[in-house]
């Protein structure tokens, strides 16, 4: 039995021509349906970028880690940092309670008051590092009670 390799080498290159070519519109189908399906819904709030969003997250979770390492001092010490001590207590102090001062994402030290023996209050003045604004260079404060 002959076989004719130059149409036997022919028909392969049909069937992977074919193939390929319903891979290729397989692709593109699902490509289009996945545009048509995002152009009909609010996917582009999800891969949207908001930086004060951002902002506002990056200072809730430092000023949670700040917390927790006052109350460490508090149960330590015995009371909470006064004020004119400050955030610098808790590097200055032989337990060594942070390696540096921690900063906002400004590069500016958090600011820290003692409200009374079990409330304290941690804040930063934003971008402009001045009192009031809006954006970038919104003021965050917050409370914490023991």
């Amino acid at each position: 039995m002959l076989i004719n390799l130059g149409l036997w080498k022919k028909n392969q290159e049909l069937r992977f021509m074919n193939a390929f070519r319903v891979i290729m519109r397989k692709f593109y189908l699902t490509i289009f349906l996945l545009f048509y399906i995002f152009s009909f819904s609010d996917m582009h709030e999800f891969f949207s970028f908001d930086e004060n969003e951002y902002l506002e997250e990056r200072i809730n979770y430092e000023a949670n880690s700040i917390k927790e390492v006052i109350f460490l001092f508090k149960e330590i010490e015995g009371k909470l940092p006064e004020d004119e001590e400050g955030l610098e207590v808790l590097i200055t102090n032989q337990k060594g309670f942070f390696r540096g001062a921690p900063h906002d994402p400004w590069g500016v030290i958090y600011r820290y008051k003692k409200i009374n023996d079990n409330e304290f209050s941690i804040s930063t003045l934003g971008g402009d590092n001045k009192v009031g604004g809006n954006g970038k260079n919104k003021d965050y404060s917050i409370d914490y009670k023991l």
